[in-house]
């Protein structure tokens, strides 16, 4: 978890090294999910296919700024809060559509699970912090202090 600079070492921080590992994974769920998706035929429309490519496009985006960020970059760093900052407001409808559009896919009659919605604000929470986290005095320049 250090960074060897012309003979200088430098300690990520423990939150960055969290955020970072947590947007990875989040990359990644949104990837397996988008390929799921496409899988049970959730790219026939054509609003279906624009947000299958939304989530596509989120994800390996994700991916990137999580390179960035381990690697201290400042682009990094700028594209996590932008991607977090969007997070926020997408999370909710999000959870709700995703939800009924997948139970869809299994049975007309099931309900919209609270779980799923749950998840998803949680999501909105966890983002909340680590905007905070970004903001924070020492971590603007991406972890050098």
């Amino acid at each position: 978890m250090e960074k060897e600079t012309r003979n200088v070492v430098i300690k990520k921080p423990v939150g960055l090294v969290l955020i970072t590992v947590y947007t990875v994974f989040s990359g990644i769920l949104m990837l397996l999910w988008s390929l799921q998706w496409f899988g049970a035929g959730g790219g026939e429309h054509a609003i279906s296919s624009l947000i299958l490519a939304a989530f596509v496009g989120l994800g390996i985006l994700y991916l990137v700024a999580s390179y960035g960020l381990w690697s201290f970059q400042k682009w990094g760093h700028t594209l996590a809060i932008v991607l977090y900052i969007i997070s926020i407001p997408l999370g909710i409808p999000a959870a709700f559509l995703l939800s009924v559009h997948t139970l869809r896919l299994i049975s007309e009659d099931m309900p919209v699970p609270t779980g799923a919605i749950f998840l998803f604000l949680a999501g909105g929470a966890i983002a909340l912090l680590i905007l905070w986290y970004l903001f924070k005095a020492k971590t603007r320049t991406s972890g050098r202090e």
